[in-house]
This record gives structure tokens, sequence and C-alpha cells, in this order.
């Protein structure tokens, strides 16, 4: 499933230069043939879901995102960031 969702997120990155990936920690060689083709467009933030959201909330204005992460972490780390800044 993930993959397959992967897939279609190079697919369309091709079709429309709007299009990119922001990933958390994805598996090795997921998206690499995309990674190869759309470097400007692809993104690899590592195990950091709230800098991901950040990131996809700045750009969101221009391009069409899709973020990925393993999914019990998002809500929570997502959160996380601003939270701390509004204590």
């Amino acid at each position: 499933m993930r993959k397959t969702c992967l897939d279609w997120v190079y697919k369309l990155a091709r079709l429309d230069e709007r299009v990119v990936f922001i990933g958390s920690d994805l598996s090795p060689g997921l998206l690499d043939e995309m990674r190869a083709e759309l470097p400007s467009r692809w993104y690899m933030e590592g195990i950091t879901e709230q800098n991901v959201v950040g990131m996809a909330a700045g750009m969101a204005r221009t391009l069409l995102l899709r973020e990925s992460a393993v999914a019990k972490f998002l809500p929570c780390r997502a959160a996380a960031g601003p939270a701390h800044y509004l204590m």
C-alpha cells in the first residue's frame, strides 16, 4: 500500500511541477527514481515529523505536497512543534 501510494506521488510529480515530496524516514530504496530524476522536489527530513509538517505548511501556498510519515507518529509529533512554541 505504501509503495503504491508513493509510486503515484512520483507519477504525479512527473506530470505537474508543483508536486513535491517531503518524507520522514522512508524505507531504503523507496522513491529512488524520483530522487534521481526530480531532486529539487524530493526532501527526506528523517524522523522529524514536526519539521516535515512545518516545511509543508510553508511551501503549501505554491506547491502540491505529499508528506509521508509513519502514521502513529505524525499526529503527536506534528503537534509537538506548535505546542512547544505556545508554552
